[in-house]
C-alpha cells in the first residue's frame, strides 16, 4: 500500500461512480473491501468523492431533483466544472493522505 496505489484506486473508484452511479460503482468496489485496508479506505473515498462530480453520479441527488421537480440550478456543463473539478481534487488530496499515513 502506497500513496500512488491509493491514489490510482481512488481515481479509479470515483470515475465510475461520475460514469455510471455511485450505487453500482459501490456494488463492484464491494470486493476492494476485503483488500488491505488501504485500498478499503481509498476506494471508499473514490466512491464519496466522485459521486458528487455529475448530476447523476449520487442516488441523493437524482432523488432530489426528481423531489423538487427541477433539473438543478447549475445546468449539466457548469456542474461538472465546479463539482467534478472539486472532486478530483479531493479525491486526489485524500488518497495521498491515506497513502501517506498507511503503516505499510
Amino acid at each position: 500500500g502506497s500513496a500512488a496505489s491509493a491514489l490510482a484506486v481512488a481515481l479509479g473508484v470515483a470515475l465510475a461512480a461520475c460514469l455510471v452511479n455511485n450505487l453500482p460503482a459501490a456494488i463492484v468496489a464491494a470486493g476492494l473491501l476485503s483488500a488491505h485496508p488501504l485500498t478499503a479506505a481509498a476506494s471508499l473515498t473514490g466512491l464519496a468523492v466522485g459521486s458528487v462530480a455529475t448530476r447523476h453520479g449520487s442516488v441523493a441527488t437524482l432523488l432530489a431533483l426528481e423531489r423538487t421537480g427541477q433539473p438543478g440550478r447549475l445546468g449539466a456543463r457548469r456542474h461538472l466544472l465546479l463539482l467534478g473539478s472539486a472532486a478530483v481534487l479531493g479525491t486526489v488530496v485524500a488518497a495521498l493522505v491515506l497513502g501517506w499515513r498507511s503503516p505499510g
